[in-house]
């Protein structure tokens, strides 16, 4: 079980704990005038540990089952690319060890499209050598799909080496 502290920009700009003990469930305790967390809130919020659950284990298959065919992601010193490269890039990740976590600060529903603003902070560690931090933001963008799952579309990652 993890907790992660989230400022949500609902109406009454409560701060919420959410607590997530498995990718299917979420738990949130919240100030009394908030709104309650819309189901699909809860799939995104799912779909996020469930990515970062899947890349600890390296299972790259996982990840992409999380995403949508045309996804594109956005980091810097690079050419966007989309699924295909993060594929293979991923597959280059095969002998490192990824620890790290996902926390959300805004995540807005607007019918079958929302977007969430994340801080992530994680460590890439290959088996012979020392890790690689990364902390920073991420801007993504979700679609519902035609089967009724939350997959990430677009993906705008500006995390920066730590010292």
């Amino acid at each position: 079980m993890f907790f992660v502290r989230a400022t949500v920009p609902w109406p009454s700009k409560v701060t919420a704990l959410f607590s997530v003990m498995n990718p299917s469930v979420l738990m949130v305790l919240a100030d009394l005038r908030s709104q309650p967390i819309s189901d699909n809130e809860a799939a995104i919020r799912a779909l996020v540990q469930t990515w970062m659950d899947a890349s600890r284990r390296g299972d790259t298959a996982a990840v992409l089952e999380l995403m949508t065919e045309d996804a594109v992601f956005e980091v810097p010193g690079r050419e966007p690319f989309g699924r295909e490269a993060f594929a293979a890039q991923s597959q280059g990740l095969a002998d490192v060890e990824i620890d790290g976590r996902s926390e959300i600060v805004e995540l807005q529903v607007n019918g079958d499209w929302a977007f969430s603003r994340n801080h992530i902070d994680l460590t890439v560690t290959p088996k012979s050598g020392p890790g690689v931090h990364r902390a920073g933001y991420t801007l993504t963008l979700y679609r519902k799909e035609a089967d009724g799952r939350w997959r990430l579309m677009r993906d705008a990652n500006l995390l920066t080496v730590q010292t």
